[in-house]
């Protein structure tokens, strides 16, 4: 049920900037959504990014660990680990916020969680796994570290699992998943995009 501080709480910080903040359409108009971003960060305290980070609704969530990536705070890594290991949507945001941070502690959220949602038993399911990836690949880049190879053995399987009836189908088979050296590519341009906010 929504409270009266949720509904100010979203409308204030999270309606005008959460839409681009998952990774969409973040290039076309920024000025759109970009002099809302900087002027919520300028306002925003720590108790309201709480708030943000552990409300009901998903799209605070994400706000919330943005505002942290953007904010450099540091101090919430534990709870954005939380939340992304509790399965709490805004997992864009979390990815995002602790590959800024790229410490040992991050990159064991992202192992961990990538361990998690990568197993599967019958059917893989489609989730934030190569959000969660591409932020591991970047801490692994950034802290010259190798946690990728952990989860390297799980992520194959998940992406080559072939399932349909007549005509078989793979993750491996759809940019989303197969070409992650350009995906990559593209989670590292709005990662240092954002850091210019």
């Amino acid at each position: 049920m929504e409270t009266k501080q949720n509904i100010e709480l979203y409308w204030k910080w999270v309606a005008p900037v959460y839409s681009p903040l998952c990774g969409n359409d973040w290039e076309t108009e920024p000025q759109d959504w970009c002099a809302p971003f900087i002027k919520i960060k300028k306002e925003v305290d720590d108790e309201t990014i709480a708030q943000l980070l552990w409300n009901d609704n998903w799209r605070c969530s994400l706000v919330g660990a943005w505002l942290c990536f953007s904010l450099n705070k540091t101090h919430f890594a534990q709870d954005i680990g939380e939340c992304l290991l509790r399965g709490k949507a805004g997992v864009v945001g979390y990815c995002h916020a602790l590959a800024k941070f790229r410490t040992p502690a991050s990159a064991q959220f992202l192992t961990d969680y990538l361990k998690k949602e990568l197993l599967f038993d019958g059917f893989p399911k489609e989730k934030f796994q190569d959000t969660a990836y591409l932020a591991l690949l970047h801490t692994d880049i950034r802290l010259k570290t190798s946690h990728i190879q952990t989860i390297q053995p799980l992520w194959n399987r998940f992406i080559r699992f072939e399932f349909g009836n007549a005509k078989k189908y793979r993750f491996a088979d759809a940019p989303k998943w197969a070409h992650i050296e350009g995906r990559y590519a593209e989670f590292a341009r709005f990662h240092a995009f954002m850091e210019t906010l």
